[in-house]
């Protein structure tokens, strides 16, 4: 039902996070039959167009653009029925002249601003706080991880009752989109001084990813370990539900690994991270590894150690994991959303 407008962005410095969860979104608003439009960079389309469900129409952004005109001209010239915004480029403002002439979403995990005049704030986090922001009287807050967006697939591969293997076998690495640490290449590095016995090791680039030769100059020596590469993964559900264990960044993915209970070593990537890392920690979800910055070889070498010689450990913090994230907010965000546009439509 409806038109809706995204408005997100992809790049090397920001990587891929903010576009597929949109994405995700978009995905399952188009199972209400509503029509999707995105307004995007071209880091962004890169990634609507690997990852989408359906094709969607996407618009592209200039340099400096003024959102809030695009928007009153989209609405006019598309007939836009609601506007979801997910990036930190926006302002009061821009918000308040937005929601005055249509349904707007912002999609929001760090408090970017002092006051929100949108009609509706989503904020996926474990730790989500609604008091926290200061709203206008109409606004609505979807708050914690009964709205985690993730992908239909990941509610499909879901098994509350998982198996833990007694030996790790499989083993992948995830670092987001971006990657622009090359954390994908130290790890393997690190791994050659495991050699109690071989193992699987899937590493997943992902769209902005940089290093691809000098990952390939590493591979082209013999290794221990079979590595395997998996570039711009469409079904990371069926990927990551194949997995003993789990070494990944500190961001949305924790909420993926969290759904399908896969035991999970994190490391903070980014600033926006810790607080996600520390709270998943703190509830028995992962083992963290600290901030990426911080971090040498043999403490790298002691947790891993102890993570794969623990079946227990293991089996613990997929037990606790599962209690988190049933895979189902998609479709609660999308389901409330087109509540609130019916009542729209009806008043």
């Amino acid at each position: 039902m409806g038109k809706i407008l995204f408005y997100c962005e992809a790049s090397w410095e920001t990587g891929s996070g903010h576009v597929m969860r949109c994405i995700t979104l978009a995905n399952s608003l188009s199972r209400f039959n509503s029509e999707i439009v995105f307004l995007t960079n071209e880091g962004g389309k890169l990634v609507i167009e690997k990852f989408a469900d359906f094709k969607y129409q996407i618009i592209i952004t200039v340099q400096n653009f003024n959102i809030s005109e695009e928007i009153k001209n989209l609405k006019e010239t598309l007939g836009i029925d609601c506007f979801i915004w997910d990036s930190y480029k926006m302002s009061v403002d821009e918000v308040e002249i937005i929601s005055q002439n249509i349904y707007s979403v912002i999609i929001d995990d760090v408090y970017l601003l002092p006051y929100y005049p949108s009609h509706l704030i989503l904020n996926q986090n474990i730790y989500a706080n609604k008091s926290r922001y200061v709203t206008a009287g109409y606004t609505e807050v979807l708050d914690g991880s009964d709205y985690v967006l993730l992908r239909e697939s990941f509610s499909q591969l879901r098994n509350e009752k998982k198996e833990i293997s007694a030996t790790v076998k499989k083993l992948l690495l995830t670092f987001g989109g971006a990657d622009d640490q090359n954390l994908t290449m130290r790890t393997l590095e690190w791994l050659e001084s495991f050699n109690a016995y071989s193992l699987e090791v899937s590493a997943v680039l992902g769209s902005h990813y940089q290093f691809h030769e000098e990952l390939k100059t590493l591979l082209s020596n013999n290794r221990f370990h079979q590595v395997t590469l998996f570039n711009n993964v469409t079904n990371m559900a069926v990927l990551l539900a194949d997995q003993d264990v789990v070494i990944s960044a500190g961001g949305s993915t924790l909420y993926e690994l969290s759904c399908l209970g896969i035991p999970t070593i994190s490391m903070i990537t980014a600033s926006n991270q810790e607080m996600l890392v520390q709270t998943f920690e703190a509830n028995g979800m992962t083992i963290s590894l600290g901030n990426c910055k911080d971090l040498n070889k043999e403490d790298f070498l002691n947790t891993f150690r102890n993570i794969i010689n623990n079946r227990v450990v293991r089996r613990e913090l997929s037990k606790a994991s599962l209690k988190l994230v049933d895979g189902l907010g998609a479709i609660r965000v999308a389901s409330h959303i087109i509540k609130r546009l019916k009542e729209c439509t009806h008043a």
